[in-house]
């Protein structure tokens, strides 16, 4: 028996797994001191050592390794797989994503990529085109799960908002999150989230203490006393009126230069809690879907609510919770996701019209948001943590 030991380049921390090269002469390992390293056998010789990165944590620990022919190949703790070259001290490659159940997500048109966030505080951003995901360094939330993630309209940073109610932005220019410091305490927990389709650093939060903050650049520029506890938020394109649900089955309409309310709707079309809203992008219509999985289309333009646009088809065609509305680019359809696995696409909405094509069974759990990419793409996220991407056919 023989003990291999280098002192100055071998493993500071206990080896989880060894792998031998196809040739029998070199072997891979992987230790809890967040390395791999290669080893020559005979002179017992560190020959290369590979770091998961720069700023390593628990997470980076590495607790099993594979020299499958020509590839390196190493697990994180995190579960991130490792792709290791000889010569390169950084992975190659590195295939991750989420582990746990994803909350919401935000979509960077601009520049092609998306951002979701999930229960276990982890941040991932994944290009849309090739479907590659990236952790984004970093954990200002301290573990503790991110509810809501939204994006300025100039696709420049980037919101989140956790169960600790804490807010922090984050650039969309780097793969490291905001710190710790940058962080702001909001007065309540979240429900709704709103950033501005005009102004860049305008941020509307909804919270259980039955308020509005207003934020512009994290800094806290007014309070609307709501006087009931909001379900949900949403900013017309303009950024002139906010719209408000409450849990008593209205909405309401505030005037964002002086925070007044402009409008009160009471339905009776409207027959449980309002969970989703969205103003369409040319400003013409509001959609609003309940807890009992009806969506309805209103004539936000004319300032008409005596009925909704579809009050011969109310849309209840969700078999569950409807956790997801938004409406397409050029304002002619709608799309809507729920917890019963199914995707809707509304095909002629704001004519009251119920005709749609729809999927079946999309994820293996409840779906927690889907947004389009384009005309023709769309793209979501769910309780399985995986991210799916699906085209329109014509």
């Amino acid at each position: 028996m023989r003990a291999i030991e280098d002192k100055k380049n071998g493993h500071k921390g206990t080896i989880y797994e060894i792998s031998w090269a196809p040739n029998g002469k070199q072997f891979m390992t992987a230790s809890a001191d967040k390395t791999c390293k290669v080893w020559d056998f005979e002179t017992g010789t560190v020959l290369q050592t590979f770091c998961a990165t720069g700023k390593p944590t628990v997470q980076d620990m590495q607790v099993s390794c594979i020299w499958l022919g020509d590839n390196l190949i190493s697990v994180s703790l995190s579960g991130r797989i490792n792709f290791w070259e000889m010569g390169k001290e950084n992975a190659v490659r590195i295939v991750t994503g989420h582990k746990k159940t994803i909350q919401d997500m935000a979509v960077d048109k601009k520049n092609g990529f998306l951002y979701s966030v999930d229960v276990d505080s982890q941040v991932v951003r994944t290009e849309c085109k090739s479907g590659e995901c990236e952790d984004m360094i970093g954990d200002p939330h301290k573990g503790k799960q991110i509810k809501n993630i939204k994006l300025d309209c100039e696709s420049n940073t980037f919101y989140t908002i956790g169960v600790s109610d804490m807010m922090f932005r984050h650039s969309t220019a780097k793969n490291e999150l905001a710190e710790q410091k940058e962080g702001v305490q909001i007065d309540g927990a979240s429900r709704g989230v709103a950033t501005g389709n005009v102004t860049a650093d305008l941020v509307v939060v909804g919270t259980h203490k039955k308020k509005v903050l207003i934020y512009n650049n994290m800094e806290l520029q007014a309070t609307i006393e709501l006087g009931y506890a909001p379900t949900c938020v949403a900013l017309s394109p303009d950024d002139k009126t906010l719209a408000v649900a409450s849990e008593d089955r209205k909405f309401y309409f505030y005037n964002m230069d002086d925070q007044k309310e402009s409008n009160c709707i009471a339905s009776n079309f409207v027959r449980d809690t309002i969970l989703r809203m969205a103003f369409s992008p040319d400003g013409k219509y509001i959609a609003t879907a309940d807890k009992n999985r009806h969506i309805w289309i209103w004539d936000y333009g004319n300032n008409n609510f005596e009925e909704p646009l579809n009050r011969v088809n109310s849309f209840q065609f969700h078999n569950s919770v409807i956790s997801s509305i938004e409406w397409s680019a050029d304002s002619t359809r709608l799309l809507s996701a729920g917890h019963d696995t199914n995707i809707y696409l509304w095909l002629n909405p704001t004519a009251g019209k119920s005709d749609n094509i729809h999927l079946d069974n999309a994820f293996q759990g409840g779906i927690s948001r889907a947004q389009f990419l384009d005309d023709s793409r769309i793209v979501a996220v769910g309780k399985d943590a995986t991210i799916r991407f699906f085209n329109i056919k014509s």
